[in-house]
């Protein structure tokens, strides 16, 4: 059996859904029909991280990589795993890893950058999103939005929603927005923000900070219930 972009369309699919198990069964099925391709571990990797079983997505990444040493972008998945994880120093090495493998990547770059703004190493964050987002790369708007809102006053804050509204908005699950309107005071609208957003199938990183934010902004506004 030879893994098609078929079987990663279906397994894609399955982890949007939010049906985790059936994501696993078929990464596992594929692996076992042909255990020599990197590609179905990563699919393990995968799945087992939404499930939140960090610790055996890691092994699976790493057991990927053994076979495909020069991807880098199992260095980054490997990476958010050990940050999910809580294990900072290991996400460090394989961030760079990948890095190293791909300086001039711009998902890369922009994965690499957004790991830093998290761990506060703010300045070099800033130089990889900006090289990202000079190659084409807009994702790295959230991004660089967190940085401002770890860095900037209001009026930073509002020049930046204002200059990048439209690629902003094309981010229906990042929390940049409604983090940013947090900052600004505008309580009510990141309410509003945050219930059109679906929890079902996010891991359980991005709920912590959805649920964070949102019990902050009921807090401000004495609705401690």
């Amino acid at each position: 059996m030879t893994i098609s972009s078929t079987h990663t369309r279906k397994f894609i699919e399955k982890i949007e859904q939010g049906n985790l198990d059936q994501a696993l069964s078929f990464a596992n099925d594929v692996s076992r029909k042909d255990p020599e391709n990197p590609l179905g571990y990563a699919m393990l990797g995968d799945a087992l991280k939404q499930k939140g079983e960090l610790e055996k997505a890691a092994s699976f990444y790493q057991y990927s990589l053994q076979k495909a040493p020069d991807q880098p972008g199992l260095y980054v998945a490997l990476g958010e795993a050990y940050v999910m994880n809580g294990d900072v120093a290991k996400a460090y090495n394989a961030y760079y890893q990948a890095l190293s493998i791909a300086p001039s990547h711009p998902t890369i770059l922009q994965k690499t950058g957004g790991f830093l703004v998290t761990v506060g190493q703010l300045q070099e964050a800033k130089i990889l999103l900006q090289q990202s987002l000079a190659l084409g790369n807009q994702a790295a708007i959230k991004n660089l939005l967190e940085l401002v809102i770890y860095t900037g006053n209001a009026a930073e804050i509002e020049d930046f929603l204002d200059q990048y509204s439209g690629l902003l908005n094309n981010e229906k699950d990042d929390l940049a927005v409604a983090r940013a309107n947090f900052r600004l005071g505008r309580y009510a609208q990141v309410i509003d923000e945050l219930s059109t957003k679906k929890t079902a199938c996010k891991n359980d990183v991005w709920k912590a900070g959805y649920f964070n934010l949102l019990a902050s902004t009921h807090e401000k506004l004495g609705d401690y219930a």
